[in-house]
């Protein structure tokens, strides 16, 4: 077993912001007149944006389990879920 901590972006702070920013582009004008694809391209910019703008955070220690073999440590399949518990945590 290994503890580790991972500095990740709250996404936490995700389902608001997004929303905040989707209200802004859908009354500024921005998306008015757009193609399918234009507007499909613009509002993968706008998560991508509200991603990037994210405030960072520290996660707990998480203790993922390994096992040594063939003298290589390999993470076990459970670290992925325990990884993933923490980084997006169920908001």
């Amino acid at each position: 077993t290994v503890g580790v901590k991972f500095t990740t972006k709250d996404f936490t702070k995700f389902q608001s912001a997004l929303t905040e920013a989707a209200q802004k582009a859908s009354t500024d004008g921005s998306l008015t007149g757009l193609s399918t694809q234009q507007l499909n391209e613009k509002i993968g910019q706008l998560v991508m944006d509200v991603i990037k703008d994210l405030p960072t955070t520290e996660t707990d220690v998480v203790e993922l389990e390994c096992t040594k073999t063939n003298g290589k440590w390999e993470l076990d399949d459970s670290a992925g879920d325990a990884f993933a518990a923490e980084v997006f945590p169920v908001m």
